[in-house]
């Protein structure tokens, strides 16, 4: 019942961020589970089995701008603290599409719109990606990457839809 708890927790501060910009109790939460679980337990392990996708995720890094490149470490924190909140803590207790409609609800609740909607599906790439390497370290940096290019469309003033 601990994971209801935080996740409501969760989507409260995600609420408190939109309404009031502050982040903060979302954040916590995200990252409450390494309070209470070992870091093996929630995915933070076989970080040598992970290099091969990695390296993968560092292939478009130069072609994004100077000032995309610029956000790298916050966009590394968000994936930290997303990731080790659904993949790492939620992972042992729902399956991939359960995984991903709770993911993309914060979400839609933060910003609502169709590409908040669209987070579903890099959300079960993550999933496939913590499944496939028995690790945390892969989502981590494909949500970084994912947040990036988002980034990067929208300073470029691209629509994406």
């Amino acid at each position: 019942m601990l994971y209801i708890s935080l996740y409501l927790l969760l989507l409260f501060g995600v609420l408190l961020n939109r309404e009031f910009n502050f982040p903060y109790l979302a954040q916590v939460t995200s990252l409450s589970p390494l309070l209470f679980y070992d870091l093996r337990e929630l995915g933070f392990k076989n970080f040598k089995g992970s290099y091969p996708y990695l390296l993968l995720a560092l292939l478009p890094l130069p072609l994004l701008s100077l000032r995309t490149l610029m956000d790298l470490p916050n966009q590394l924190a968000v994936g930290l603290m997303e990731e080790t909140f659904f993949r790492g803590f939620l992972y042992q207790r729902t399956n991939p599409i359960l995984n991903s409609l709770l993911f993309t609800l914060p979400h839609l609740i933060l910003r609502p719109s169709l590409m908040s909607l669209l987070t579903f599906f890099p959300s079960l790439f993550f999933y496939f990606l913590r499944e496939k390497t028995d690790s945390l370290y892969p989502p981590i940096f494909f949500h970084a990457l994912s947040n990036l290019i988002y980034e990067e469309r929208v300073l470029s003033g691209l629509k994406m839809w």
